[in-house]
């Protein structure tokens, strides 16, 4: 093969359409890989503190309760204390006073305790934060997908296109070359047979080269499309040496 035979298919390869969407369904799927990330720990994390919220709407209203019983309860006690001073069950007044205040001390303590571990605005900011989020990342990944099943229609057609224009200039040839091409059965037969190996395909071959085959150690693996490219590369090659 000649340096301007190399550097023509270079140049091909460079302007063939199917790379540029073949790489632009790469990016839009890196994409909505991304968006679904997002989605996903955004959703998490949404989900996690909803629950918190829920849980402490249950349990913060119980806490309350539980402070202002204990707080009317020692303020009885304070007032049973205040009608026994001088009597002699007065130190059993002072130690139910006492059982009292302790009780309001431990419901005001879970009561803070409750609060200062759950930021309510806070929070409530984040969840609206975190739904803008999901809103917004659901929206894109609806667009990336759209994106991606016009570019997807978009190589199917641009490749199928370019067979038909391919076998047109094929069936072209042999219409003005055939003649041409026949006299080789009987003064090149070696080579005319090789001609239909090379461009011979039947329906199980085109199948094998259209998608890859089951192998995970070798990206896009064709071992029947590898072949017959290597194959037409190096007849070109010997076309061009003569």
């Amino acid at each position: 093969m000649s340096i301007f035979t190399a550097k023509k298919e270079k140049e091909q390869a460079a302007n063939n359409p199917l790379q540029d969407l073949n790489q632009t369904l790469a990016d839009l799927q890196a994409r909505q890989a991304e968006a679904q990330r997002l989605l996903a720990e955004a959703a998490n994390e949404l989900m996690h503190l909803l629950t918190a919220k829920r849980r402490i709407d249950q349990e913060r209203p119980r806490l309350v309760q539980a402070k202002q019983s204990a707080s009317y309860a020692a303020q009885e006690a304070e007032q049973a204390l205040a009608r026994a001073i001088g009597k002699p069950d007065e130190s059993a007044y002072i130690e139910q006073l006492e059982k009292a205040e302790q009780t309001l001390s431990e419901a005001t303590q879970a009561l803070v305790a409750c609060d200062t571990q759950f930021d309510r605005e806070r929070t409530l900011g984040r969840v609206a934060q975190l739904r803008e989020t999901i809103q917004s990342q659901e929206q894109l990944h609806r667009e990336l997908t759209r994106s991606f099943e016009k570019a997807r229609e978009e190589r199917k057609s641009t490749a199928l296109a370019g067979l038909y224009a391919a076998y047109a200039r094929v069936y072209e040839m042999l219409e003005f070359g055939g003649p041409a091409l026949s006299e080789m059965r009987n003064s090149e037969p070696e080579q005319y047979e090789q001609l239909f190996q090379d461009l011979a395909i039947d329906r199980w071959q085109m199948v094998e080269m259209l998608y890859q085959q089951f192998n995970l150690d070798l990206p896009d693996y064709r071992p029947e499309l590898r072949m017959r490219q290597l194959a037409i590369r190096e007849r070109l090659a010997q076309l061009g040496k003569k």
